[in-house]
């Protein structure tokens, strides 16, 4: 492949996100902790590093996946990073003995102490683990906590539990800010409601991200110094959405395949962690919601409320409910995608087993609307009903001739013959293969 730019792989500047950082300097001048939520790819890691590394000295922390469900993982994660930072610090022996109920190899001579048997017990170790924290940060200005979707219960109630204790802090240690970061609608319900509390007593801020606006996205390819990139931006909006990741993953593509010089294509693959971020959204979905999504990607420009409700055999209130879940999602925005390249993954992941049939019912059920017949046609012939499509491309044929549309009407003669001679119809297919010659200048 092609060495991809640096400007690629991290873009030299942070745009667009002018009103959250203003925000954000607000809630810092205040002493707030700073939650960042947005959906995968918005920025919301870029915008929590370049702010914390305007604040001066910094470390990242981050929740991974499979930490949700054992307890004090992200929190022991935590604390191992930044003593990995810090490895001369000097803890207080019983401090130490409290954190060695979490990290055995913190243990003195006489060994971690044994389980904990009351609420005062529970409250010393509690108090170890903060007291930790404080000593450890001395002196950060900043830490970033990635991904707290992955976190775990435990560690949430600890974190509010730290973060509503600031005053317990020395009065000459610094304490550093918290700007943590968080996808839209994957947290815990335990972390949810930790972050509720601290918002409620005035300790933090949410601030939502979302997508790139069109002028924003200009100046994105703009600052990436590649020829060509700033022309693509209506293209590159129309297709991402506005969201930062999948602008640099459409063009990390168009980059790796020789595309980029020749313009933007008709069609992008989807690929890289753009696309599997897109395909996870989509297995959070439920069933009924993922099927009304796929039947939008399979009817694209004819998909509507009354044909879904139809294809689906939904009541008109089951429907609504699973279109509130789709845009709650962001994957639909009213009937349509919210970008290009959702549409897609949407439409290559669909069960090819379940491809034909949901074609062959769009089909029937846009022939009863009365839809333009090419449309009706190309359901059927991707339904694997050639003869039934046949009709319709002569329809179709026949009404392009008549606005003296004639190479098109000789191309949709041709398909309709193409058709009926898959589905045997040999002497009817030849019989309209001779129309298409007789079309002037066809």
């Amino acid at each position: 492949p092609a060495k991809l730019p640096l400007s690629v792989l991290r873009p030299p500047v942070l745009v667009g996100r002018e009103r959250e950082w203003a925000r954000m300097e607000e809630a810092w001048a205040e002493g707030k902790t700073i939650f960042l939520s947005g959906e995968p790819g918005v920025g919301k890691t870029r915008l929590a590093h370049d702010f914390a590394a305007s604040r001066g000295v910094h470390m990242v922390l981050e929740s991974r996946p499979g930490e949700t469900h054992v307890a004090y993982s992200t929190h022991v994660r935590l604390l191992r990073q930044i003593m990995a930072r810090c490895p001369d610090t000097t803890l207080a022996p019983w401090v130490r003995r409290e954190l060695s109920r979490l990290m055995p190899d913190m243990a003195g001579t006489e060994g971690p102490p044994p389980p904990m048997v009351d609420e005062a017990e529970r409250s010393r170790f509690l108090e170890a683990n903060c007291l930790a924290i404080y000593q450890l940060c001395a002196g950060m200005d900043a830490i970033v906590a990635d991904d707290l979707q992955y976190m775990d219960a435990a560690t949430a109630e600890f974190a509010l539990l730290m973060l509503s204790r600031r005053h317990d802090i020395p009065s000459d240690g610094v304490f550093p800010r918290f700007v943590d970061t968080y996808r839209r609608g994957e947290l815990t319900p335990i972390a949810a409601a930790c972050i509720q509390q601290l918002v409620e007593a005035g300790l933090a801020v949410v601030i939502e991200l979302e997508p790139l606006h069109s002028e924003a996205v200009g100046t994105l390819l703009g600052s990436l110094e590649l020829a060509g990139a700033e022309g693509l931006a209506d293209n590159v909006m129309r297709y991402t959405g506005g969201n930062p990741l999948f602008i640099m993953e459409a063009l990390r593509h168009l980059l790796e395949s020789g595309g980029l010089e020749r313009g933007w294509p008709e069609h992008v693959h989807p690929s890289g962690r753009g696309r599997d971020l897109i395909q996870r959204r989509l297995e959070r979905l439920s069933a009924p919601a993922l099927q009304v999504a796929r039947l939008a990607a399979l009817a694209k420009t004819s998909f509507a409320l009354e044909l879904a409700s139809e294809v689906l055999e939904m009541t008109p209130m089951s429907l609504a409910t699973h279109l509130s879940e789709l845009e709650a999602a962001h994957v639909l925005r009213g009937e349509r995608f919210t970008h290009d390249l959702l549409f897609d993954v949407v439409r290559e992941a669909i069960p090819p087993s379940l491809v034909p049939l949901l074609h062959r019912r769009l089909a029937s059920a846009l022939e009863q609307r009365k839809a333009a017949p090419v449309v009706v046609a190309q359901h059927w012939l991707e339904g694997k009903e050639p003869q039934r499509a046949a009709p319709f491309l002569v329809a179709a044929a026949n009404a392009e001739a008549s606005a003296f549309r004639h190479m098109e009407a000789a191309l949709l003669y041709y398909r309709a013959a193409t058709a009926l001679e898959e589905a045997g119809a040999l002497d009817e297919a030849a019989r309209v293969r001779a129309r298409a010659r007789g079309i002037p200048s066809a």
